[in-house]
């Protein structure tokens, strides 16, 4: 394969064109989704959820008791586990 050597500014220009080239891609689907989803009435996610409800539902997390070992080793938290809803809330 015959390659015509290139000096270091000339494969700068080249891969500077390519950015330029794929950035203009990128503005124009850009462009094309938000105009897709403008017309199809979505909106943004924020406001959705009412923050009393995400209040009560984080509320509803038991702290964090773990060490190390148990967190690395991905461990439930023990009120999570299978074996405390067993032993304390079966009834």
């Amino acid at each position: 394969m015959n390659r015509k050597k290139l000096t270091s500014e000339q494969r700068a220009a080249i891969v500077l064109e390519r950015r330029k080239a794929r950035q203009k891609v990128r503005d124009a689907m850009n462009r094309e989704m938000s105009s897709n989803k403008a017309a199809a009435g979505v909106t943004f996610l924020h406001g959705r959820v009412d923050e009393s409800v995400a209040a009560a539902r984080l509320a509803e997390i038991p702290p964090d008791t773990r060490d190390l070992t148990q967190r690395v080793c991905g461990d439930p938290i023990f009120e999570r586990s299978a074996l405390y809803k067993r032993l304390f809330q079966s009834g």
